[in-house]
């Protein structure tokens, strides 16, 4: 007879600590329906910015998003990285825009108050 074995969870120290990251789109004159090439166009910049290696340790991923704002998880060391590559980011499809980051929190909780305040 086999025995079970339990598979084993990260502790706390273990675990990735993340911030969740509000953002808006200024002058963007795209539809709404094109949120995929703005995800595109902010993970190039950011990509650009930071470099993979970079990229790859600030964990970077889209939580929530639609044309004009979205929420991105950051690894906590990497906030000021990434906020500074999404400024970096001032075309897409030879349009002006600027991103600008509106909060910043721990929880999604409080990063989709902030998104849905807007």
């Amino acid at each position: 007879m086999q025995k079970k074995t339990k598979i084993k969870v990260l502790t706390p120290t273990l675990r990735e600590k993340k911030r969740y990251l509000v953002y808006s789109v200024d002058y963007f004159d795209c539809k709404v329906s094109e949120s995929a090439k703005l995800k595109e166009t902010v993970d190039n910049g950011l990509l650009e910015f930071l470099g993979t290696l970079g990229y790859a340790k600030a964990g970077v991923m889209f939580v929530k998003g639609s044309g004009k704002k979205g929420i991105l998880r950051v690894d906590r060391k990497y906030v000021d990285h990434v906020r500074t590559g999404l400024m970096a980011v001032k075309k897409m499809d030879s349009k002006d825009v600027a991103i600008r980051c509106l909060g910043l929190s721990g929880s999604v909780n409080k990063a989709d108050q902030i998104y849905e305040g807007i």
